[in-house]
């Protein structure tokens, strides 16, 4: 009995032993099949990480190396634009827009244009100034409004004669109000009366210097109630009529740089009119030939005398002989006018000399 009661509880235990390893047996093929599914998906999520990036380079990549051949690359914000070579790019365009518009911008400055002598033309400006240009004489004007700027004569500011010309004439800028500023070349030799009167530059009393108006090197007009008059070292040229009337002037002195007198420069003055200071019906000013009397026959200047003034012989219709010293260094246009019975001229210096 004790023995079959043994080997009933030895029975239970054994089963009781087997039933958790029957239940325990799928757990762990679960586990492994778990696991082993894990692992694949895992190599899958793998290679599917590796891939799309080896996919992503070989797609992105040339599209990029493509966009930089045909266009430029956008600027990431943070990064400075590539400054120099949009600069470079800029200078280049504006230094061609430049050359191109210079031209045009030339052509629209000028306000009006034309002739004032044989070879001289003018234009005005729509800054105002009007430039005398070409060779040659400027035309005399026997009324203020014959002038071909005198429509636009209250636009001319300044006035800029240019090298090659020789002349200013009779009344050029007579009544331009609003000039102001005047530059005249070297190489005039002669101004027209009352080329610059009542001008804004002859109308500022800054402009005038004891009496006397300069433009440059030229001296353009005196004042009427001057007594005397020594004119500065660097005057080259006295316009016409500049003294013309003065009946107070007594007293006159020209420099050695003066190379030229203008017509009647100094008619009717108390110096002309004074007999006193006529030589043989010849008058002198320092070493300058002024004017000679209308019924004078015969002219011997004298040897120190270097100018002869315009027109000083002209309407002498009794003067028959004419001679010149070889200090005479200028003798203009218009001195001999209307000397009909002019015949014989002599010169007493050289060939060279003359």
């Amino acid at each position: 009995m004790l023995r079959k009661f043994l080997s009933l509880m030895i029975s239970l235990s054994m089963l009781t032993a087997a039933v958790p390893a029957a239940f325990a047996a799928p757990d762990t093929a679960d586990d492994a099949s778990a696991e082993t599914a894990a692992e694949v998906t895992e190599t899958e999520v793998a290679a599917d990480a590796v891939d799309v990036p080896n996919e992503e380079t070989e797609t992105t990549e040339p599209e990029i190396a493509d966009i930089a051949e045909t266009s430029e690359p956008d600027i990431i914000e943070g990064t400075p634009a590539p400054e120099p070579t949009e600069a470079a790019e800029t200078d280049v365009s504006e230094e061609t827009i430049e050359t191109a518009v210079e031209p045009d911008i030339s052509l629209m400055s000028v306000v009006d244009s034309g002739t004032c002598g044989d070879n001289l033309t003018w234009t005005l400006a729509n800054s105002g100034t009007l430039t005398i240009s070409g060779t040659g004489a400027m035309r005399d004007y026997e009324y203020y409004g014959y002038v071909p700027w005198n429509s636009i004569r209250s636009s001319i500011t300044s006035v800029v004669i240019e090298d090659g010309i020789t002349s200013i004439g009779d009344r050029a800028f007579y009544d331009c109000d609003a000039l102001t500023s005047v530059s005249i070349s070297s190489g005039v030799t002669s101004i027209g009366r009352d080329a610059f009167y009542n001008t804004g530059y002859y109308n500022e009393d800054a402009n005038w210097e004891n009496g006397i108006l300069y433009i440059d090197n030229c001296l353009i007009d005196a004042k009427t109630d001057i007594t005397e008059c020594t004119i500065k070292n660097d005057c080259k040229v006295i316009a016409n009529y500049a003294f013309y009337d003065n009946s107070a002037l007594t007293s006159i002195t020209i420099p050695d740089s003066v190379i030229s007198i203008g017509s009647s420069a100094f008619s009717n003055t108390a110096y002309y009119n004074d007999n006193v200071n006529w030589e043989n019906d010849i008058l002198y000013i320092d070493n300058c030939l002024i004017d000679i009397k209308e019924n004078a026959t015969v002219c011997d200047i004298k040897d120190s005398c270097k100018v002869i003034a315009y027109n000083a012989f002209s309407d002498c219709s009794l003067l028959t002989s004419i001679t010149i010293s070889n200090g005479v260094t200028s003798i203009y246009s218009g001195a001999f006018d209307d000397c009909s019975a002019l015949t014989d001229i002599y010169y007493n210096g050289s060939f060279s000399d003359f």
